[in-house]
């Protein structure tokens, strides 16, 4: 099993709630069809699109301070809740988002913690490319997901 978080960029906010005929509609209107899809598949999930965040006059800050809230968590606590239930997180963020101001204390955001555990000389990259070669190697039927 392999924690996964699916994050996806999302057309922009307003085209979403305007109901717009876009191709991640599929002809519908609906921007929420594939986010719907996934609710079958994913543990959780997190959408910055939520009507009672958007007024139309660029005041999205309580959706941004969700947002930092969500990535300032705990380390790596989406990919721990994946792990622990088995299945995906999806997070769709609008391709927009970084238009709107906001309004937060900046003393609240607290830079995200991107270092990696200490190990004694262990080329992680090699050894996780190793095992994946092996998991190949040994594999009967392989399926391959690219997104791109």
């Amino acid at each position: 099993m392999v924690p996964t978080v699916h994050i996806v960029g999302t057309p922009p906010i307003a085209s979403q709630f305007s109901g717009a005929i876009l191709h991640r509609t599929l002809g519908n209107g609906d921007c929420r069809v594939f986010a719907n899809m996934y609710k079958e598949i994913t543990i959780v999930q997190a959408n910055l699109t939520s009507k009672k965040f958007y007024r139309g006059d660029r005041s999205f800050s309580y959706a941004i301070v969700i947002f930092f809230t969500m990535i300032n968590t705990p380390r790596y606590l989406f990919i721990v809740f994946s792990a622990l239930k088995g299945r995906p997180v999806y997070i769709s963020l609008p391709v927009d988002l970084s238009d709107y101001e906001i309004n937060i204390d900046s003393s609240s955001i607290k830079p995200l913690n991107l270092s990696i555990l200490n190990s004694p000389k262990v080329d992680h990259q090699a050894a996780a490319l190793q095992a994946i070669l092996d998991l190949v190697k040994k594999a009967e039927n392989i399926i391959a997901i690219v997104a791109v």
